[in-house]
C-alpha cells in the first residue's frame, strides 16, 4: 500500500522548512583554568528539629501517631 501523495508533499514542504539557513554560530575553544570539584560525605540538619530517643533498649511494636504530629511531654 502506498503513502497518499499528501503526506509526502507535507513531509518535503516541513523538511524544506525546517532547514532554513540560519546565522551562523562560530564555535571556538576556551582556555580557562582547570576547576578542583570536591566531593565528600554529609549529613543536612534541620533548624528546630528533635532528636528523639528511647531510655530503654526495644522494639516498637504500635504508635499512634503520625508523621508530623505535635507531642507533649505529658501526653507520653
Amino acid at each position: 500500500m502506498k503513502p497518499p501523495k499528501f503526506i509526502f508533499f507535507l513531509f518535503v514542504t516541513i523538511w524544506t522548512f525546517s532547514c532554513k539557513n540560519k546565522e551562523n554560530v562560530d564555535v571556538k575553544p576556551v582556555v580557562q583554568d582547570i576547576q578542583e570539584w570536591v566531593f565528600a560525605p554529609g549529613q543536612i540538619e534541620w533548624d528546630g528539629a528533635y532528636n528523639l530517643t528511647a531510655q530503654t533498649d526495644g522494639i516498637l511494636m504500635n504508635a499512634n501517631y503520625d508523621i508530623g504530629t505535635s507531642v507533649k511531654k505529658e501526653i507520653l
